[in-house]
């Protein structure tokens, strides 16, 4: 999932705060894999993974 929005309204959230603000719009963030890294510019950068769904 790549979501790209000007999210500072959710500078200084915990992980948890952000992924209920984003489980609004994108379901698929409650049960994604997160990836945490830091950028060139210090920021941190949340990389959320869905998994695959299993049909059947």
């Amino acid at each position: 999932m790549n979501v790209r929005k000007d999210f500072t309204i959710m500078t200084g959230l915990d992980l948890d705060s952000e992924k209920q603000i984003l489980q609004r719009s994108y379901h698929e963030v409650a049960h994604a894999t997160v990836r945490e890294r830091i950028l060139e510019n210090s920021a941190t950068c949340y990389d959320f993974i869905p998994h695959a769904e299993r049909k059947g």
